[in-house]
């Protein structure tokens, strides 16, 4: 035993040398191949389908067109776990709009389920590259949900404007989702807000650059003309709490709780 100890700490000693030498510029792509791998080892054990959470059930893609570091979090219900809290109090709406759809983890999470008065839910997600399409698509018949989702391109504010002016739906029974890398800030003109007062929106706020910073200034300025607002900021997660990490180290379950942020916080507005 002391010598397998004595071993194992040598072993170690070494390995931590020899990383010393790997550039700083360089382990982000070290720590994204780690997480990529622990996403597959965890998804696999949980046959790619959700455990806890709002999407409970939903059975994810084995190949992602985006999300690929992020299926171990989703699958345990701690991915946006701020996002997912504000979607379990949203019970009252039948309709999501998902714009920035990406794998469509919302949109077809969200049409598993049903709402209060026991109807069906739907969505509409808007997507526009045509890889992700095609894989909420992929998505929405693998979980049996293909007749409850629309799937369509690039969602422009003339776009949604003439979508809601041609929906019988009552606006208070819609719950919109927005992550747009940025592009939320030109969406959401004074126009859009105003036809979709009474909806619920959840907005991923991007801040990339100082014109971004200053655009959401203005944005929640906008929105408080029509809607309540109020933002979200991502909060703690704690890996030990879950018996699925239980098999893997200490680094591993903080690196499988990690959504590769670049250091930026996640926060979210929410109008209401």
């Amino acid at each position: 035993m002391k010598n397998f100890v004595t071993r194992h700490r040598l072993i170690v000693f070494l390995i931590k040398r020899l990383l010393l030498l790997v550039p700083m510029s360089m382990t982000s792509v070290i720590v994204w191949r780690r997480r990529l791998g622990l996403n597959r080892a965890v998804a696999k054990s949980l046959c790619y389908t959700v455990q806890y959470g709002p999407f409970k059930g939903l059975v994810m893609s084995k190949r992602t067109f985006w999300g690929d570091t992020d299926i171990a979090t989703q699958l345990l219900g701690m991915y946006e776990r701020e996002v997912l809290e504000e979607v379990m109090r949203s019970t009252d709406r039948r309709l999501l709009l998902n714009i920035g759809a990406a794998d469509g983890y919302y949109s077809v999470g969200w049409s598993l389920g049903v709402d209060e008065g026991g109807f069906k839910r739907s969505a509409v997600a808007f997507e526009a590259t045509a890889a992700g399409r095609s894989a909420i698509h992929q998505l929405a018949i693998e979980n049996r949900v293909v007749d409850r989702i629309e799937v369509r391109g690039v969602a422009t504010s003339e776009v949604i404007h003439d979508y809601f002016a041609k929906s019988n739906l009552p606006i208070e029974e819609v719950l919109i989702i927005c992550d747009i890398e940025g592009g939320e800030y030109e969406l959401l003109n004074e126009k859009v807000l105003a036809m979709t007062q009474g909806a619920k929106w959840i907005i991923e706020a991007h801040e990339f650059t100082s014109e971004m910073v200053a655009a959401r200034v203005d944005l929640l300025q906008r929105a408080t003309k029509f809607f309540t607002v109020n933002v979200l900021t991502s909060g703690s997660r704690n890996p030990h709490e879950l018996t699925e990490f239980s098999s893997f180290g200490d680094v591993d379950r903080w690196l499988l709780c990690a959504e590769g942020r670049d250091g930026r916080t996640g926060n979210w507005i929410v109008l209401s």
